[in-house]
């Protein structure tokens, strides 16, 4: 009977380890249970905010398209006027210092008024793409004879050239003299 109360003891002691074991194991469960619960919301949350980013992402794409094509319609736009402009007056502005070199770039231009500035220095030499320029007016500038190179008189369609300042008479190239155009 003793082995029997032992084994019974021995018993008792092992079921309540046993139970004990258990409650830490659904505490732990229960806990982990909780984890998953969090990390599911969690997953929800940041795939909803992959959403609403995947959303933006579009919209922003949208819109940088849109903004290419008006960009595109734009460059077209500008080029477009840059090729049909055929006469540039840009009398009395004011403007000092050297022609700029993108008016060379101007093919279809072909009059080109800058007299009464301050301008200085000489034509640019993309100025010679000008083929098409019949009307040329520098007068009342700051230019020196040396600014006014002699191939100006080799544009095919020049036929009216205003080079010399009014306040001064300075010496005009020579080859401009022999030039089908007028000074």
């Amino acid at each position: 009977m003793q082995k029997l109360l032992e084994k019974n003891s021995l018993l008792e002691k092992s079921l309540s380890d046993a139970k004990t074991e258990l409650e830490g194991l659904k505490a732990k469960s229960t806990d982990l249970e909780e984890f998953y619960r969090l990390l599911n919301d969690e997953k929800y949350n940041l795939l909803n905010e992959i959403s609403d980013l995947v959303s933006q992402l579009e919209s922003v794409e949208a819109k940088l398209s849109n903004l290419e094509k008006m960009f595109t319609k734009l460059e077209e736009k500008y080029a477009d006027a840059e090729e049909t402009t055929d006469n540039k007056a840009l009398v009395g502005c004011g403007f000092s210092g050297p022609i700029p070199d993108s008016i060379g770039s101007l093919k279809q231009l072909t009059v080109l008024r800058f007299d009464r500035n301050k301008l200085s220095g000489g034509l640019p030499l993309n100025f010679k793409n000008l083929e098409k320029l019949s009307e040329l007016d520098l007068s009342n500038n700051s230019f020196n004879s040396y600014d006014i190179p002699s191939w100006v008189s080799s544009l095919p369609e020049l036929t009216i050239a205003y080079v010399i300042p009014s306040r001064y008479l300075l010496p005009v190239p020579i080859s401009l003299l022999y030039s089908p155009c007028y000074l």
